[in-house]
């Protein structure tokens, strides 16, 4: 069968309590709200501010998807869907106050801010971002027959948004006059991600298909074992490199700047023996002459990759009532042992540049004992 919807919906919170505001330190007053090109006067410049934009309209996400199924046997169903989704008027903060690239102390006649040198940063939240998201799904599940039941799920999808724009976060971008420059793949942009879980009980013992008049030692032995897991696979997730510091000179108080990419050069350099090493490379980077943003598009680069294998054995005892048994568990949690690195450190310039400094657990193995009745 074939299947298709387009819903739309806005969502909006309203529980939630205003308690009493309370004063914590001293306010910093501005004894002259105008430029002091304008009218000279004692300034008391905060270091930043944040304010709603007053022409801003509720977010939204449009859904839509169109799917086929068709059922492959008795009890195995194979389902393939598109799956997008459109984010619309996000959150981001902007920086309306910077100055423009240039020499000179930012806020000063010589290197002025836009609005004016006596308010400072003035981040603005608005809903000028926007994200969007298209998907391939395939799905092929089998449903429990002859001691087998399965659930395979897998998803080919690209996510692109600006700045990193969410609903509960506001994204931040490098150059507060050019927000499509921080069009790029979003943070949750994970290309690829299968997940597989299974169940199985073995053919063995009385009643199965093979020792199905075994003695009551065999088949205590070779009987009622089940054997199940859970396999999940995704690519890696994308990576941002940035410069500290602000190399553009623009007076922002929390810069997301880049650095210029080199042409021709590889994203990883291979360090023998350690794992932990080499995951971005220094000589793809260069840092941008003074006054300028960086060329480096954002989230160009990709992590590792993570997978994990999850299997357990169980062996269940009946007991002489009925529908009463023991069951011994045994589970390892990534039975491989396969670390996946993470928490990738992209700030160019860096010592540690391109080192993972965490990683996914090693192996676990648990044994446990349930009564079941």
């Amino acid at each position: 069968g074939a299947r298709g919807n387009w819903p739309y919906a806005v969502s909006e919170w309203l529980v939630g309590t205003n308690s009493p505001a309370t004063l914590s330190g001293n306010l910093a007053y501005i004894t002259n709200y105008f430029s002091p090109e304008v009218v000279p006067g004692p300034n008391s410049v905060p270091s930043s501010q944040f304010v709603k934009g007053r022409l801003d309209r509720t977010g939204y996400v449009q859904q839509w998807n169109a799917g086929i199924q068709n059922q492959l046997a008795r009890t195995v169903l194979l389902e393939i869907n598109y799956v997008a989704s459109r984010g619309v008027k996000q959150s981001i903060a902007v920086d309306l106050n910077t100055a423009l690239p240039g020499p000179g102390p930012v806020g000063t006649p010589e290197h002025p801010r836009v609005y004016s040198n006596s308010l400072g940063a003035m981040y603005m939240m608005t809903n000028q971002s926007s994200s969007i998201y298209h998907s391939l799904q395939v799905k092929l599940e089998k449903r429990f027959s002859s001691g087998l039941q399965f659930l395979s799920s897998y998803a080919w999808g690209k996510e692109i948004d600006i700045a990193g724009s969410c609903f509960w976060c506001s994204a931040h971008p490098q150059n507060p006059f050019d927000l499509k420059a921080d069009r790029a793949p979003g943070d949750f942009d994970y290309r690829h991600v299968w997940s597989f879980n299974y169940f199985y009980q073995m053919p063995f013992g009385r009643g199965k298909r093979y020792l199905s008049k075994a003695n009551n030692i065999v088949n205590g032995l070779a009987g009622n074992w089940e054997f199940t897991g859970i396999v999940h696979y995704n690519s890696g997730g994308p990576i941002g490199v940035f410069i500290p510091g602000d190399i553009a000179n623009i007076g922002d108080a929390n810069p997301y700047q880049r650095p210029d990419r080199v042409m021709g050069q590889r994203q990883r350099v291979f360090v023998p023996g350690d794992r932990t090493l080499g995951w971005l490379n220094p000589a793809g980077y260069s840092t941008p002459a003074p006054y300028h943003f960086g060329n480096a598009g954002r989230n160009t680069e990709r992590g590792p990759g993570y997978i994990d294998w999850n299997v357990g054995l169980l062996k269940n005892f009946p007991l002489a009532k009925e529908n009463r048994s023991l069951q011994f568990r045994a589970e390892f949690f990534n039975l491989l042992n396969q670390v996946s690195m993470g928490c990738i450190l992209s700030i160019y310039g860096y010592p540690t540049f391109g080192t993972a400094f965490c990683a996914t657990g090693t192996r676990e193995i648990q044994f446990g004992l349930k009564f079941l009745f």
